[in-house]
């Protein structure tokens, strides 16, 4: 697919950052909301966008926390907004694509990842710039097995998996595009594109990009922050 149709207008780029999760796998908690050496895991996540240049941030979150949220972020409420999220991260992600500025490449990221680098940041905009969608990722370091009913049916090449993260980055109109034309949620917005025809282009990540899930993520998010 030529993506030429899909100009890019620099200097108009935003960033999604998805913050509705309940922390079912925490117990509960709120990851987004947890703090890590003084500072909550959402305002870190946040931070590392403003610091990369993006001047058009969107939070989505849910009902209950949207003043909370708003109150953590009223020094930059110039650029951060807030918006009540979905049902699913699909439908979280799609409110707070719908008041984002228009053209550019549009960044959707995890709350619960607060140790993307800068650098990271940076060359996933930047290989979006080019072809229209990218994402990080890291390849798979262990053998993976493909699995039905407990039985291992085939080995998978190792040296074509990779773990994806965020932020994965697109043009605006690309997105809009995919928006209009696929039905159904997705966990990975990636899968959102690949269903139009459209390939992704993978950007190595880091493995300290990780994404808070577990009590387990959490004491190693502890870690990396003394880093």
């Amino acid at each position: 697919m030529n993506f030429s149709k899909y100009g890019v207008l620099l200097n108009m780029n935003s960033a999604i950052i998805v913050a509705a999760g309940r922390g079912t796998r925490l117990g509960g908690i709120k990851k987004q909301f947890l703090e890590i050496e003084g500072k909550s895991v959402l305002k870190r996540s946040v931070e590392k966008f403003v610091k990369a240049g993006i001047s058009d941030i969107v939070i989505s979150t849910m009902s209950e926390d949207l003043k909370f949220v708003e109150e953590m972020f009223s020094d930059i409420k110039d650029i951060v907004r807030v918006v009540e999220g979905g049902a699913t991260r699909q439908q979280s992600v799609t409110n707070a694509f719908n008041v984002c500025s228009k053209g550019g490449i549009v960044l959707i990221h995890d709350a619960a990842r607060p140790f993307v680098s800068i650098e990271n940041i940076k060359n996933v905009i930047s290989m979006a710039e080019k072809i229209g969608a990218a994402t990080l990722a890291v390849s798979s370091t262990d053998t993976v097995k493909f699995v039905e009913n407990n039985l291992i049916k085939h080995t998978l090449d190792r040296n074509k998996i990779y773990l994806v993260q965020t932020p994965q980055a697109f043009s605006k109109e690309l997105y809009k595009k995919a928006l209009k034309e696929v039905v159904g949620d997705y966990t990975d917005d990636c899968q959102l594109i690949e269903k139009i025809g459209v390939d992704v282009t993978i950007v190595e990540g880091s493995r300290d990009n990780i994404k808070i899930t577990t009590p387990e993520d959490l004491e190693y998010a502890k870690i990396l922050a003394r880093i």
